[in-house]
């Protein structure tokens, strides 16, 4: 298994290698035409998780904008146009603790919400990898049948486009689950439907919740063990 592993690894590094020749141009052609259906399944179920991801962030970022309108007392048409005028979510996340911090409001909401602040900052860095990274197909080998699987990457490092350096379809559906948790999170509070020592235990709820992938710190320990 070790051996057809680095034998995987060397053929990956060679076409990268040669990827610019006419003749690595033509193989890879060749390659791509006879298993196109099993790199076109691939594809269209990651892409499918993709835009479900992306949707479930803008469900969240539209929650804390409505908070947004709440804490300031703004008619949400006004809020929402200043709340989305910050360039970059770190800037939103600032103005809606900016209005947290100028409002007198219940100890535990307060708590509460710069909690799901928080967790939101921690997310919106998993969702920019998703944005800014590149979507690749990566190949690999079960009882000696190829495997294809879509992966996101840093554009700059094409030595990185392996599944330890990459964001998975999987790893995707979790952030799409988190984002859609923490946005249904933020609106039972806002509705009303929990208050008072159950924001607390929501908050321990969010606390609890695992972590996004971050494909960039696995890239930094590997080379530390370097």
């Amino acid at each position: 298994m070790a051996d057809q592993k680095r034998h995987n690894k060397k053929q990956q590094d060679e076409l990268l290698v040669g990827l610019g020749s006419p003749e690595a141009k033509q193989a890879m052609v060749i390659w791509m035409n006879s298993h196109g259906e099993d790199i076109s399944r691939a594809s269209s179920q990651f892409y499918m998780l993709y835009g479900q991801a992306m949707d479930g962030w803008s469900t969240l970022e539209g929650s804390l904008a409505l908070w947004f309108s709440k804490l300031t007392r703004m008619p949400p048409k006004r809020a929402r146009r200043i709340f989305y005028s910050a360039r970059s979510f770190s800037g939103r996340a600032d103005m809606l603790k900016a209005a947290i911090s100028a409002t007198r409001i219940p100890t535990e909401l307060k708590a509460f919400l710069i909690t799901a602040i928080k967790a939101a900052i921690k997310y919106s860095s998993f969702r920019n990898q998703l944005v800014h990274g590149e979507a690749n197909v990566h190949m690999s080998y079960e009882d000696e049948n190829p495997v294809f699987e879509m992966l996101i990457t840093e554009p700059k490092y094409m030595e990185r486009m392996t599944p330890e350096f990459g964001v998975s379809a999987a790893d995707v559906q979790m952030g799409n689950h988190a984002f859609r948790a923490l946005a249904a999170d933020l609106m039972m509070a806002f509705t009303g439907a929990i208050a008072g020592s159950q924001l607390e235990e929501y908050r321990e709820r969010i606390l609890q919740r695992p972590n996004l992938p971050n494909p960039q710190t696995s890239a930094q320990n590997l080379a530390k063990q370097k």
